[in-house]
């Protein structure tokens, strides 16, 4: 119960966060595009403590970071293909992760990701629901775990947003008078 209760606060922040940065007068987002597909993204998958972000850059490399478990891992992007707002990100770990999981060794795919996926994004804001594939550990198949990434980055301001929610209700219990 404990973790669903999370999991439901943490999208519930995430989609506040999205939404409160759209402009009253913007109808939305139109479908992602190469050219909007720049910038940076983050995701914080539910009850997991991690934040995914994607650095994608115009010119020069682009990267995703994460840390899992005791692995601090820097992906480079190696290809993408954007269409009708459906994107296909293939990175590849800078670090052979071969040589540092239990047990060693193992298919070469063990440093990659795919994330896949569909959205709306303009210059400065978007959402895209996505599909992070991978094997996080050499002994695992591969996976696929749902992910909602938003540029930009909101990690931060959830941090900020969490305590002022948390100053509001104090103050509210300070100033509450017996019945």
């Amino acid at each position: 119960m404990k973790f669903k209760s999370r999991k439901i606060a943490l999208i519930a922040c995430s989609l506040f966060l999205v939404g409160n940065n759209l402009r009253a007068d913007e109808l939305g987002a139109p479908p992602i595009t190469r050219e909007t597909l720049y910038g940076v993204w983050e995701a914080a998958p539910p009850g997991t403590y991690q934040v995914w972000r994607m650095e994608l850059n115009r010119t020069g490399p682009s990267y995703l970071s994460v840390t899992l478990g005791s692995e601090d891992l820097v992906y480079q992007l190696v290809s993408s293909d954007v269409r009708n707002g459906h994107v296909k990100l293939r990175f590849h770990c800078l670090t052979d992760r071969r040589l540092y999981g239990y047990p060693r060794g193992h298919s070469d795919d063990l440093n990659y990701v795919v994330i896949t996926g569909k959205g709306q994004a303009s210059e400065r804001f978007g959402g895209s629901e996505a599909s992070v594939g991978m094997r996080y550990r050499s002994i695992d198949e591969w996976e696929s775990t749902q992910m909602t990434f938003v540029k930009p980055a909101c990690t931060r301001d959830l941090t900020r947003s969490s305590k002022k929610s948390e100053a509001l209700i104090k103050r509210a219990k300070r100033n509450q008078f017996p019945r």
